[in-house]
């Protein structure tokens, strides 16, 4: 539907979750800078704009960092209308939910090996005990966030209620069994 689109791949780790927004912003500055230079240099032509397929939460909270950097980036004040970003956004599996089985089907079904999958699993376990009592103390929830994200209109600096988005799910895959 968007042949001209320009096509990015960003990966996401699962360690992405676990750092600073500082080491987030880091990993993602070569995506804005390609981005500011294709996209929202004014002095060169119009591109045709940029599909984005946000995969899983790992996507949404790349769309939600790469968000800030972008209002940082280009003010309000400063930004430039004739941007062709995004044309369409594509949402993936997410946002998720904070269900204990799907989020440790996300940390472990890379894992072959049993040891390895059994450690993982403990290790995640306890760290999902303190995420789920953390939450409700600091009055911060992750998920809730990504939620709100992505039911804005104004993503990624484009306020277009008329922006093509479309968001699948499988019941299948939202329980890990994929």
């Amino acid at each position: 539907m968007f042949p001209a689109a320009t096509v990015v791949v960003v990966r996401v780790h699962a360690g992405f979750f676990f750092t600073s927004l500082k080491a987030r912003e880091a990993a993602l500055q070569p995506l804005l800078d390609y981005l500011t230079d294709q996209l929202y240099d004014q002095t060169k032509m119009p591109s045709e704009g940029v599909l984005i397929h946000a995969l899983s939460n790992g996507g949404v909270l790349q769309l939600m960092v790469l968000h800030g950097m972008l209002w940082r980036r280009f003010p309000p004040t400063s930004r430039a209308t004739s941007t062709k970003f995004p044309v369409a956004l594509v949402v993936d599996s997410a946002p998720g939910d904070s269900q204990y089985t799907s989020m440790l089907s996300f940390f472990t079904i890379p894992m072959r090996n049993r040891v390895a999958r059994l450690a993982a699993t403990a290790t995640f376990s306890l760290a999902y005990v303190v995420y789920a009592s953390m939450t409700p103390a600091f009055g911060v929830n992750f998920f809730a966030e990504m939620h709100a994200f992505m039911a804005e209109l104004n993503t990624l600096l484009v306020a277009d209620r008329n922006m093509p988005r479309l968001y699948f799910y499988s019941e299948k895959g939202r329980d890990g069994a994929f």
